[in-house]
């Protein structure tokens, strides 16, 4: 998992996709410059870049939000409006350095990507009696970037595991609610999961809980599928690989931006890579 931390959106921008599809997309740059080679890194052909203030969506966001409220209390099917949310995805991923946040893969360069409620916004499947954290819907904290393998199929879904099944009704309960399952913005990855080595030194980048919320994190994300194993395997090895290079070359330079670059969560699988390299290192130093 990738820790994040939102931001608010400064720039309007549409663009054309490499589907010929057109976007529009709110997010943040320091300058508009910036904010284009970024666009034509991932393929966009930019139609129109312009300012944009916040507080725009956050006023949609409150009316969108007030509306679905009304819509419960009056025993109406309650409709969400998408757009709201969709429009924020290119942002999301960007700020979790294109990474899903919950398998740390990278998404968009093969896939379009989900925009996840971390807690789902209409129904509950470990309590069959929650309508849902339906005015969460429009809450940007209640967003993360996620693939589609992690949120849905064998994923996380309307999955929301909580401690003593003490659920939250309504805003004012939910400091009463305590999630089974990790949210990077609120958890530190490293004190609910650790990486380990299979036999004869082989890593197959298994992941595993150190906490009741670390476990029921890897069931639920599905953390454990053969395939992201594998790619989380093939960058540990990447990563010692590369740091037994720079150090064999005495680039300390080299050898230090690799390391902030898990560090700061900049590579794909950067927790499984910080996590061996840090195993390595040890090793090595004992040895050395």
């Amino acid at each position: 998992m990738t820790p994040g931390k939102f931001t608010e959106p400064n720039y309007k921008c549409k663009v054309i996709g490499a589907d010929e599809e057109e976007y529009v997309w709110l997010t943040y740059a320091n300058s508009e410059d910036e904010l284009c080679t970024r666009l034509e890194g991932h393929e966009y052909e930019i139609l129109e870049i312009s300012d944009y203030d916040f507080s725009e969506w956050k006023k949609k966001a409150v009316a969108a939000t007030q509306g679905v409220i009304d819509d419960f209390n009056n025993g109406k099917k309650l409709e969400f409006i998408s757009k709201l949310w969709n429009v924020l995805k290119l942002h999301l991923f960007e700020l979790f350095a294109n990474k899903c946040a919950y398998c740390e893969a990278k998404v968009l360069h093969v896939a379009s990507g989900d925009v996840e409620h971390y807690r789902p916004k209409k129904k509950v499947t470990e309590n069959s009696h929650h309508p849902g954290y339906y005015w969460l819907a429009y809450d940007v904290s209640n967003y993360l970037p996620t693939c589609e393998k992690c949120n849905r199929v064998r994923g996380k879904r309307n999955h929301f595991p909580v401690k003593n099944d003490v659920y939250a009704y309504s805003q004012e309960d939910i400091k009463n609610e305590v999630p089974l399952l990790l949210n990077p913005y609120d958890h530190v990855p490293d004190e609910h999961l650790f990486f380990t080595p299979g036999k004869d030194d082989t890593y197959f980048g298994t992941v595993e809980g150190r906490t009741e919320e670390g476990i029921t994190s890897v069931k639920c994300y599905n953390l454990k599928r053969a395939m992201l194993t594998e790619k989380r395997r093939e960058e540990q090895e990447s990563v010692e690989n590369e740091l037994l290079r720079a150090m064999t070359k005495g680039d300390s330079a080299k050898f230090t931006h690799i390391w902030k670059e898990m560090q700061e969560g900049r590579r794909e699988f950067s927790a499984a890579a910080l996590s061996h390299a840090r195993s390595w290192w040890k090793q090595w130093n004992n040895t050395g």
